[in-house]
This record gives C-alpha cells, sequence and structure tokens, in this order.
C-alpha cells in the first residue's frame, strides 16, 4: 500500500469515526430530550386544554399543496397543527395523542385536521421535502414515520434521502423521490407556507389553530378534545 493510499484509509476512517460520533451524541440528545418531555407530558398538559394566546387573522380555511389532511373538511371544527419533523414535542404528539384523537375525534366527524411543515431547520425542512415528494396518499404514513424515528435520519448531511431510505420504497420510487428531493422540488413551497406563517405569529412547534384561536405548546388527545368540544358547543 502506498504511502498516499495509507493516508486516503486513514481519513475515511476518521470520517467514519466522526459521524458514528455525531450520529451517537444527536440519539443521546434525543432520547434525554424525549424523557424530558414524557415527564413534561405526564402532567395537565394530558388533560387540560392550554389557553389561547391570540386568534387568527388569517384564511384558517386554506389547504396547501404541502398539508396532509385528516378527516371530512366539513367537519364543524377545523384543527391546523404547524409541526417540524425535528421538534420533539410534535413526535411525542403524533406517538401518544394523535391515534386516540383521530379515533375519537376526526374519524367520528367531530373535526378535520390539517397537519401544515413548519421546520425550523434545515433538517426539518429535508424531511418534509422527502414527505412531499410521495404521493399524497403515503405522506401521513410517512410523516408517523419521521416523528418516531427522528435519531434514525435527522442527523445525517442529506437527511432528506436518509428520510427516504426509512420508507420501505421500492427501487424506483426510492430512485424518483431521492430525485425529486436533490432538485428540492418542494422546497419554495414548504418555505413559503412557513413564512407566511411566521408573518401571522407563529413561532414555536407544534401549534394549534383551532377554529380562530391559537395555541402553542403541546396537548394530549383528551385536552385537545376538550378545546373541540368548546368550540363546537358539545
Amino acid at each position: 500500500m502506498s504511502r498516499k493510499t495509507k493516508e486516503q484509509a486513514l481519513v475515511r476512517v476518521a470520517a467514519e469515526k466522526q459521524k458514528r460520533k455525531r450520529k451517537n451524541i444527536v440519539r443521546a440528545a434525543v432520547a434525554a430530550a424525549v424523557f424530558i418531555g414524557l415527564g413534561y407530558a405526564a402532567g395537565s398538559y394530558i388533560t387540560m386544554p392550554l389557553e389561547a394566546t391570540s386568534t387568527a387573522n388569517w384564511d384558517v380555511a386554506k389547504v396547501y399543496p404541502t398539508d396532509i389532511t385528516f378527516g371530512d373538511p366539513k367537519a364543524p371544527v377545523r384543527i391546523t397543527e404547524y409541526g417540524s419533523l425535528t421538534c420533539i414535542h410534535c413526535s411525542q404528539f403524533h406517538k401518544e395523542a394523535l391515534p386516540d384523537f383521530l379515533k375519537n375525534y376526526v374519524d367520528t366527524g367531530k373535526a378535520y385536521l390539517v397537519f401544515r411543515h413548519f421546520p425550523y431547520d434545515a433538517s426539518g425542512l429535508a424531511g418534509a421535502q422527502a414527505v412531499s415528494c410521495l404521493p399524497t396518499a403515503d405522506r401521513a404514513k410517512a410523516v408517523s414515520t419521521l416523528m418516531e424515528k427522528q435519531g434514525d435520519w435527522m442527523m445525517y448531511d442529506k437527511a432528506g434521502l436518509a428520510a427516504l431510505d426509512l420508507f420501505g420504497l421500492s427501487a424506483s420510487d426510492r430512485q424518483k423521490a431521492g430525485e425529486c428531493v436533490e432538485k428540492g422540488v418542494h422546497a419554495q413551497a414548504i418555505g413559503e407556507v412557513t413564512m407566511e406563517a411566521r408573518q401571522n405569529g407563529i413561532s414555536s412547534t407544534p401549534t394549534f389553530v383551532i377554529g380562530k384561536e391559537v395555541y402553542p405548546g403541546f396537548m394530549g388527545a383528551t385536552a385537545l378534545g376538550r378545546i373541540v368540544d368548546r368550540v363546537s358547543g358539545k
């Protein structure tokens, strides 16, 4: 082995060690944040609704091409969740609260839920692009996957491509979606929606707009349901 080849090999080994070190650090941070989040959620936010901090003065009925919708748009109460795929409390909501809320309020026709991408970092934007590069019918499941497995994709330099690897796509679909991500097909659309949300005062995730009221922060399914019941007059 030549001296140059040895040097190149050493560089590759060092890079791989650094990559593994960074991955372990991020996983540890995610685990710690999740632990803290679980303690936070164990309190009153599971059952007691948050207080609205403001009233929406924009068109809350809009649905953008990158939004993901659940239920009947004619339901009496519309909820828009502004969430980032790299947000720990968003992950917590999607894993622990969303299934029950969908079952008890969305599937029963009481509420219409819209998930809107509000990425606050580069990985969040990359993940949102990866989801948006899938067929519409597959996006909700993809969001669930990325929320559940945040530590498996968001630390990579090309987080969007790493996200695609978690979706179980066929080789042809993976290639098509990968090209979509690499070209940034949906980056502008996601960016414009995010900018509009910031101009409207959205500044953190998750933030829920329920009817015309704005509720920043994590809520459990019961707490969210109580607001829906109040808004609908039930």
